[in-house]
């Protein structure tokens, strides 16, 4: 495939590799603010914590791992396509 070929990956339509660099700049920038969105709320659930080992709660980690691995299966890739 040419570089100056159209691409369509899922909803957006790239025609070259500048859009593509926008598009992903723009995820970035989304990502950034929602981690830092998520960062807060775990420091905010860190006050309602009454000791140490209540803030690490390896339980409640392992439960948003597994909760993250499952919602993650709705947007695989498949690298070799």
């Amino acid at each position: 495939m040419s570089y100056r070929t159209s691409l369509r990956v899922r909803s957006m339509h790239f025609s070259n590799i500048e859009d593509v660099r926008k598009q992903i700049d723009r995820i970035d920038s989304e990502l950034i603010r929602i981690i830092t969105q998520r960062a807060k709320c775990v420091k905010a659930a860190a006050r309602f914590k009454t000791d140490r080992s209540a803030v690490r709660a390896p339980d409640r980690v392992q439960q948003v791992i597994d909760k993250d691995v499952l919602h993650s299966e709705r947007f695989e890739y498949d690298c070799l396509s």
